[in-house]
Formats: structure tokens, C-alpha cells, sequence
């Protein structure tokens, strides 16, 4: 018997799977008993005389926030992302969202973006590319907030640095490229430029209510959330939908997934379709549904 199916038949191993699930959300792995073991393996290939009721009470004495708590984590989270992944959905904010949210915001010249569960951090630094390549002259004296959040620390220290591999970087346009990165041998690093509104934290979006402001996740005007509630249960994304809510202001905007929409999404958001994209606003109490968007898609 392989060390996999030791710990699949190790009577500890639902115990550790249901605290894991418990503590980050990741209900992905709750019919996915293998890849759980594959993974809790890779931790346990360099203590093998480390059975699966110390590993446990090891994870349960540090809390998801101890290093071997996040280790587990750097091994069940994805980190494979590019700038403007679904670039349908940064068309939509450029030509739709943005643009209300400036005319929404022209006195306050304020503009807060969250990026929940940013991975190593190029849908935070797009958002800061498209808005000083398309709005930089309507933004110039503006405070602009962009906040990147993961659960997984290794990702948000890879973010903080801003420097990608060709992968990332696919598909890009040549003149985007030489505008917003420095060649640094096989890398690309984020220019200087495009990295002063965008900063990064650890976060768990599952664990209790979302930050106020002086946190920097409050009264925000958009809020991306993709790709991140396919790993959770139906209570998860229901509590987590209700929370995005609540942080947005009247009128903000959420960008979910093209697997993640339905009616959870729907009961409290407008759906404002735009060539190949929907995009989602929190109506203001007691005012009508958001206008009719308009079609330009610029390039981005």
C-alpha cells in the first residue's frame, strides 16, 4: 500500500479534511478525497515519521494562519493566472463601469477596486494598467485604491514583487508590453508607474465578516470576485455574495466568473450585459435597475 492510500484509509484523514475545508472554504476538495491526499502528502513527504494525528493537531494548534497551515494551502490553491485573463470583462469595465463610477465619484475623486482572491497578482496590476492607459487624464488628483487579497501568502508575496514569466504575459500586445514592463532577462517586471495604486494582503474570504475601510475593503465602487467562488459550498458563496454586497456602495459593480453567475448572484446584483461579458451593480435603494450600458468596446 502506497503512502496515498495510507492516508486515504488513515481514520484521521476525514478529521483533517473537514478542518481544511473548514477553515478556508475550499469545498472543491470535499469529493476530491485523492487530490486532498496527493497534496497532504507533498507536506508530509520530508517528515515521514509524521502520522496523520500529530499533522492534525500540528494544523490545529497554529490556525490557518501558521506556516504548515499555510503551506497546505500553497499546495490546495492555484496560482496559474495572466493580465487581462477574460479580457471581455476588462472591456466591460472600461466602457461601462468606470466611466459611471467617475461621474458617480467627481466630487469625492475617490475610486476604491478589490481584487478577491488575486492569485500572484496580474488581474490587480491589469486594473491598474487599464485605468492610466484609458482614464488617465480624468483620474489625474484622484485617490485610487486598488486592494489584491489571496489566502495563500506565498501568492501575495509573488504579487508584491510584480515580476511574471512569459506565461503570464501571453497574448499581450507588443506596445503594452513595452509601456508597462521591464524586461528582466526571461521575466517581465511590473513597471514602477503601474504599481502605485495597487497593494496586497493575506486575506480569508470565508472567515468571518469582510474588513471595514480603514482596512481597505469598504465602500468599495468594484468589487472582482473570479474564479474563487467555484471552490466553496452553496452556504459559502451565499454568505460570501451577501458580504460583497454589503461592502459595495450603492450603485458598485461585481465582476464574478462565467461559472459563477445564477440566481444567488442575480437576487441582490442588476445583471448589465455588454458584448461578451455580464457584469453585475448593486442597485441603489429604492431607485430603479442600471441603465442601459453602452457598447464601445475600447481596447485594452
Amino acid at each position: 500500500m502506497n503512502r496515498i492510500d495510507a492516508i486515504l484509509r488513515d481514520p484521521v484523514f476525514p478529521r483533517i479534511k473537514a478542518a481544511v475545508i473548514g477553515a478556508t472554504g475550499l469545498a472543491y476538495y470535499a469529493d476530491k478525497d485523492a487530490a486532498l491526499a496527493e497534496r497532504i502528502n507533498r507536506r508530509l513527504s520530508d517528515k515521514p515519521t509524521l502520522g496523520l494525528a500529530a499533522y492534525l493537531a500540528q494544523l490545529a494548534g497554529e490556525g490557518p494562519t501558521g506556516p504548515e497551515y499555510q503551506a497546505l494551502i500553497n499546495e490546495l490553491t492555484v496560482g496559474e493566472t495572466f493580465f487581462f485573463r477574460y479580457a471581455e470583462q476588462f472591456e466591460a469595465l472600461c466602457a461601462v463601469a468606470i466611466p459611471e463610477c467617475l461621474r458617480r465619484n467627481r466630487e469625492s475623486r475617490l475610486l476604491r477596486i478589490w481584487s478577491a482572491g488575486c492569485s500572484i497578482g496580474p488581474e490587480a496590476y491589469t486594473l491598474e494598467i487599464l485605468l492610466k492607459r484609458h482614464f488617465a487624464d480624468q483620474l489625474r488628483d484622484w485617490q485610487v485604491s486598488i486592494v489584491g487579497t489571496d489566502l495563500n501568502a506565498s501568492f501575495i508575496e509573488t504579487a508584491r514583487r510584480g515580476v511574471y514569466g512569459n506565461w503570464a504575459v501571453r497574448g499581450l500586445d507588443p506596445a503594452v508590453l513595452s509601456e508597462c514592463f521591464d524586461r528582466q532577462g526571461d521575466l517581465w517586471a511590473v513597471k514602477p508607474r503601474f504599481r502605485e495604486w495597487t497593494s496586497f494582503s493575506v486575506f480569508n474570504l470565508v472567515d468571518g465578516p469582510l474588513p471595514n475601510y480603514p482596512r481597505g475593503l469598504g465602500a468599495l465602487d468594484v468589487v472582482l470576485c473570479r474564479n474563487v467562488m467555484i471552490y466553496f459550498d452553496e452556504p459559502t458563496r451565499t454568505r460570501l455574495l451577501d458580504n460583497l454586497h454589503e461592502v459595495l456602495v450603492p450603485n458598485g459593480w461585481l465582476v464574478v466568473g462565467h461559472a459563477e453567475t445564477g440566481q444567488q448572484v442575480n437576487s441582490l446584483f442588476t445583471p448589465v450585459p455588454v458584448p461578451g461579458a455580464t457584469i453585475y451593480r448593486k442597485p441603489r435603494p429604492g431607485c430603479a435597475p442600471a441603465e442601459e450600458p453602452r457598447t464601445a468596446r475600447p481596447r485594452v
